[in-house]
């Protein structure tokens, strides 16, 4: 017989022999079985074995020498449905986890002016608390009225700031904001805003560039880059 079927449903192909011997058989020792299967003595042995814990054979003793008989084949069955009804119950966790989708760092690059006003509009619109590890002062001297609007807004969103600057900075601080200095030689040419699972880059020399990176991951590091400098910072 064919023991296509039964290898596609978890048994070897000297399993499935074994097993069709067996049902041919009913009850027969190694030797005959070995026979029959055309399988190897020892090797017939031990598929008894592995068939007995799958709860496919038994065996009796007869004048001291064991002899195998083979289960119902409703045992297959019965096996095959315990294992579907497992894999059922752990299926919404399977499912759960395949429509997870890996985080995706997405990046957009704002030119000039009307460009810097996009990403600042945009922290409003989140209503989170930022950091921002850089010159204040630039913002304000390059964007004077929409300095004062956005920092207006931020007042009256409630959302506070947290700020790391050079010794030499002179801006706008707010009653509900932190603030902390380090030496200018310190800084990098380029100002980071962190918030939201969003980091932003200013490039503040004409025509003013802010690189908008949207990662949680990115976002993670330069918080703990900023946390860093903001326990060796010194208040203002």
């Amino acid at each position: 017989m064919d023991t296509t079927i039964l290898e596609k449903i978890g048994l070897s192909e000297k399993e499935s022999k074994v097993y069709l011997s067996l049902l041919k058989l009913k009850i027969a020792p190694v030797t005959k079985i070995s026979e029959e299967s055309d399988v190897d003595r020892t090797q017939t042995y031990d598929i008894l074995q592995s068939l007995i814990k799958r709860g496919l054979a038994s065996y009796v003793l007869k004048n001291n020498s064991k002899h195998f008989s083979p289960a119902n084949p409703d045992q297959i069955l019965h096996d095959l449905q315990g294992k579907e009804r497992e894999f059922r119950s752990m299926l919404p966790s399977l499912k759960q986890l395949f429509a997870q989708q890996p985080e995706k760092t997405s990046v957009e690059i704002f030119r000039g002016i009307e460009g810097l006003k996009a990403v600042y509009k945009n922290l409003l619109k989140s209503e989170k608390d930022y950091l921002l590890l850089g010159t204040p002062q630039i913002f304000e001297t390059i964007l004077p009225i929409f300095s004062k609007q956005f920092l207006k807004q931020v007042k009256k969103a409630g959302i506070k700031e947290k700020i790391i600057f050079s010794n030499k900075e002179k801006f706008t601080k707010l009653k509900n904001g932190e603030y902390k200095y380090l030496k200018q030689d310190i800084f990098n040419p380029t100002d980071a805003l962190i918030y939201d699972e969003h980091v932003v880059l200013f490039i503040w020399s004409e025509p003013y560039y802010a690189i908008l990176m949207r990662s949680k991951e990115i976002e993670k590091t330069y918080r703990k880059y900023f946390d860093f400098l903001w326990n060796h910072a010194k208040l203002l």
